[in-house]
């Protein structure tokens, strides 16, 4: 697979901790399609300020 096939497709990143933020992010901004996932009971704070962070 070429870099540019890879930018055909959207990323699911399961877990909004630390690395999985830093995951999101920097696929973000490699110009792909993100989709951070956290469980439920993390979900409320992990995933509350991401509109913030650009992800």
């Amino acid at each position: 697979m070429t870099k540019q096939h890879l930018a055909d497709y959207t990323i699911a990143v399961l877990g909004a901790g630390a690395v999985g933020r830093s995951v999101a992010a920097n696929c973000k901004l490699a110009g792909n399609q993100v989709r951070l996932f956290d469980l439920p009971e993390f979900a409320g704070e992990s995933l509350k300020d991401l509109d913030k962070t650009g992800i």
